[in-house]
C-alpha cells in the first residue's frame, strides 16, 4: 500500500488593508472586513500508510497517529506506548495508554521496571501488573 500525500499551510487574514506574510487584506466593496484565506503547498510525497504513522507518533501527534491506525487497520501499541512513556505514571497513564497496549510482554516489562516518584502510583502500577498475570495465567488454564 502506498498513496500520494501532500501537506498544506493555511494563513487566514482578517483586517483592514494590512500586510500579512501571505499578501495584504482590504476591506470588501460594501466596507465590510473580508477574510481571505492563503494556502501553500508545503511537499508533495508518496510515502505508505505505515511510513506516515510512524512519522505521526515520533512527532508525538497522538490523536493523528491513532485515527490513521484506525483507518487503515494497524495496530495503535505504538501510539500508547509512546503515550505512556512521554507521561508520569498515574491511574490516568495506566488506564489510558498502558492497559490499552496488547503486547503483555511489554506491559509486564513496564509493570516492572518503571519506577513512579509517588509510592501510591508505585503501588497502583504493581497491582496492574498483577492483575494482567492473573488474567494471563486464567487464560492459559
Amino acid at each position: 500500500r502506498s498513496g500520494r500525500f501532500f501537506v498544506l499551510e493555511c494563513d487566514r487574514s482578517y483586517g483592514h488593508t494590512h500586510t500579512h506574510t501571505h499578501g495584504t487584506q482590504t476591506l470588501g466593496v460594501d466596507g465590510a472586513e473580508r477574510r481571505d484565506l492563503s494556502w501553500r503547498l508545503l511537499s508533495l510525497r508518496q510515502t505508505t500508510p505505515e511510513q506516515l504513522f510512524q512519522k505521526k507518533v515520533a512527532q508525538r501527534e497522538y490523536g493523528d497517529a491513532l485515527q490513521w491506525a484506525r483507518h487503515y487497520g494497524m495496530c495503535a501499541d505504538p501510539v500508547r506506548q509512546a503515550q505512556w512513556l512521554d507521561a508520569p505514571v498515574t491511574r490516568h497513564a495506566i488506564s489510558d495508554y498502558l492497559a490499552k497496549v496488547s503486547s503483555a510482554a511489554w506491559v509486564l516489562r513496564e509493570c516492572c521496571t518503571r519506577v513512579p516518584e509517588e509510592t501510591e502510583m508505585m503501588r497502583l502500577l504493581l497491582e496492574f501488573g498483577i492483575t494482567k498475570c492473573d488474567e494471563l495465567l486464567g487464560r492459559a488454564a
